[in-house]
């Protein structure tokens, strides 16, 4: 049974970081969109999840994935 408890205290651990460093990702990104580009282009503000899925497709886009040099 300690096991159990140990295996779920770890799972909720891992999901509350996810959850904090992705929006330590996503607060500045949606910020600094709505502050920027409405006044200048003329877009519209973005909300929190657009921003969370506009980070990560930029990081799956533009990272190198190779391991070597």
């Amino acid at each position: 049974m300690e096991i159990f408890v140990k295996f779920i205290a770890g799972f909720v651990t891992v999901v509350v970081l996810f959850i904090v460093i992705a929006a330590m990702l996503a607060v500045p990104v949606m910020y600094m969109w709505d502050y920027v580009m409405p006044a200048v282009f003329g877009l519209p503000e973005i909300t929190f999840w657009q921003a969370l899925w506009g980070t990560l497709m930029c990081r799956f886009l533009f990272t190198d994935s190779s391991s070597g040099k």
